[in-house]
């Protein structure tokens, strides 16, 4: 072995351990990655979307009640508005409008649907799926639990209700001096006969549903 061979064999060798070294960590970084991401995947299929959910927060008692179909003066995101409802049904399935879908039914509790007229008094536009359907809960045996919005299941369950009922997809728009008739969905836990329901926006009022059967 000549002189010029032996003066670069060391730094041969030197690169081609950095090189090893280098494939050996991006061959454990990608091994390991399917690893996380078919674990997140498991997490979230495990999840079911549909099922009902409690409202984080206190259960507090709304300032005053409003009777079902007697208009109710709300403010929305620093609008005037006045919230009246005009029907409520335990449906056991709704069919799915928007989409070729089988009529939606939840795995487990069963779904409150409710249609209501809202005024926008202004200033400004009003969005009943942001600014109204988003703030309201429903209150059974004593827990609150929020409307079925766009569902993770990407189900539209409240505007295909709304257009069933012959009122207005809650994502549109209401200008200021307009009203529509909308509707809210929610998904609560099966209840005993007899329990009492309630619309409750937080901090501002709460509307008696009636009992269920």
């Amino acid at each position: 072995m000549n002189d010029t061979i032996r003066k670069w064999l060391p730094l041969a060798a030197l690169l081609a351990a950095l090189m090893l070294g280098g494939c050996g960590s991006s061959g454990d970084s990608s091994s390991t990655a399917p690893a996380r991401t078919d674990t997140v995947a498991k997490e979230e299929t495990s999840r079911d979307p549909c099922e009902p959910r409690r409202a984080p927060g206190p259960v507090l008692d709304p300032p005053r009640r409003v009777a079902k179909g007697k208009p109710a003066s709300i403010e929305l995101a620093q609008r005037r508005a006045t919230l009246t409802l005009t029907g409520i049904s335990l449906p056991r399935a709704i069919p799915v409008r928007f989409d070729q879908r089988p009529p939606f039914e939840p795995k487990s509790g069963f779904l409150v649907a409710i249609t209501y007229e809202i005024e926008n008094s202004g200033p400004g536009v009003l969005k009943p799926s942001e600014d109204l359907n988003a703030r309201l809960l429903l209150r059974a045996s004593g827990e609150q639990y929020p409307y079925a919005r766009e569902l993770p299941c990407r189900i539209p369950i409240s505007a295909s209700w709304a257009v069933e009922q012959g009122g207005t997809n809650p994502a549109r728009p209401v200008p200021a001096g307009r009203s529509v008739k909308s509707a809210i969905v929610f998904i609560a836990p099966k209840q005993e006969p007899g329990t009492k329901l309630s619309l409750v926006l937080p901090e501002q009022v709460g509307i008696p549903l009636g009992r269920t059967g």
